[in-house]
């Protein structure tokens, strides 16, 4: 979190330069993003849980 807005007196972050902010963010936003193994299929649902689901 930084503080881009000009002129405030806001100290809780660090401050910078607005078009310096969103080159950053645009760098960031811009690599490429594998989702692999991050997903693991639906587990079939047990006859327990079905039971305990009536």
């Amino acid at each position: 979190m930084v503080n881009c807005s000009p002129g405030s007196e806001l100290q809780a972050f660090d401050r910078m330069d607005f078009d310096a902010a969103v080159k950053a963010a645009s760098a960031e936003c811009g690599k490429p993003v594998s989702t692999q193994g991050w997903y693991e299929p639906n587990p079939k649902p047990t006859v327990a849980a079905q039971e305990a689901a009536r």
